[in-house]
């Protein structure tokens, strides 16, 4: 075994290390570029240059030291670690989502030219524990969350696959649930439908998790009318005004579908940071309400503007 460390964007830094590893075991049979940054969360509007760079570094000029290191060498696989964001997008990832399409891209372009057939493979999110309560969300409510994601024997048996495919294309996609269903959802923006607009009955919907907030039910017409799009969007029967719409199992990709369902029913330019801000029924509705009443009074002042 050897173990190096170094920066993954200097071409040179990546060419000792490479042949670090051949001096050490004689050659290199396979490579796995997996190298990323931990923060994805960042929204569109406050995203900075910085920002971008932090993912651009490890998986765009990673990538491309990469390949200038591994020149001449001969192997039998590289495989690129993306990310499905770069095909679904994904609310906060832009500077994520940029960095995976370009690893895509140089893929399928340095494969006319190369003798060593590379391989990118779009992960959908791995398990980050092995379930239980995580400190940060309840039992029932991590474990849901899980339910959506790689566990970790899952994803390894999915690459030992990958690696051993005779004919391995450019591209490879991982999805723990059915791909065109959400291309459907978050590309073609397909809002679900709510309950009622097909025959939708609360049997169809889960139990509300134990969650630390306790239930209270929505007490005013608009609170009620929320509550129902969050039982379309979450799949869950009883929803408190304080729950947290997060610890539901919602998340930004759902969220983007409830400021639709909020614009189209009230009327009102919301915009994703409120979700973030006020997470729960209650927030939302006085978010509505202020939005409103802005509204309103801007058209009195034209009035009397006029």
């Amino acid at each position: 075994m050897l173990a190096l460390s170094c920066d993954v964007a200097s071409a040179e830094a990546m060419g000792d290390a490479v042949q670090q590893a051949i001096r050490r075991f004689g050659r290199i049979d396979g490579v796995i570029h997996a190298a990323g940054a931990a923060n994805l969360d960042f929204p569109i509007e406050e995203t900075t240059p910085e920002a971008y760079m932090a993912h651009f570094e490890p998986k765009i000029r990673g990538t491309l030291a990469l390949d200038q290191a591994l020149d001449g060498v001969p192997l039998d696989f590289c495989v690129l670690f993306s990310s499905l964001s770069a095909v679904l997008g994904g609310l906060r990832f832009a500077p994520y989502a940029a960095a995976n399409l370009f690893m895509d891209g140089y893929v399928q372009l340095r494969n006319r030219r190369g003798a060593v057939p590379w391989t990118s493979v779009n992960w959908d999110g791995w398990r980050g524990t092995d379930g239980g309560d995580d400190g940060a969300h309840p039992a029932a409510v991590a474990a849901a969350r899980d339910a959506v994601t790689i566990r970790g024997e899952e994803g390894l048996a999915a690459f030992e696959r990958i690696l051993g495919m005779a004919d391995r294309p450019d591209q490879l996609l991982v999805s723990v649930t059915p791909l065109q269903a959400r291309i459907e959802k978050w590309i073609r923006l397909k809002a679900p439908e709510l309950p009622g607009d097909a025959g939708e009955t609360a049997a169809t919907l889960y139990r509300r998790p134990e969650l630390a907030t306790p239930y209270a039910a929505p007490q005013s017409d608009k609170e009620k009318e929320i509550a129902e799009i969050w039982h379309a969007l979450l799949g869950i029967g009883e929803i408190g005004v304080h729950d947290n719409f997060f610890e539901l199992g919602g998340h930004s990709l759902l969220g983007t579908q409830l400021i639709s369902r909020l614009r189209q029913r009230y009327r009102v330019e919301a915009n994703i940071g409120a979700l973030f801000d006020s997470p729960t029924v209650a927030g939302l509705a006085d978010y509505v309400e202020n939005l409103a009443g802005n509204a309103a009074d801007d058209e009195e002042r034209e009035e009397f503007l006029l």
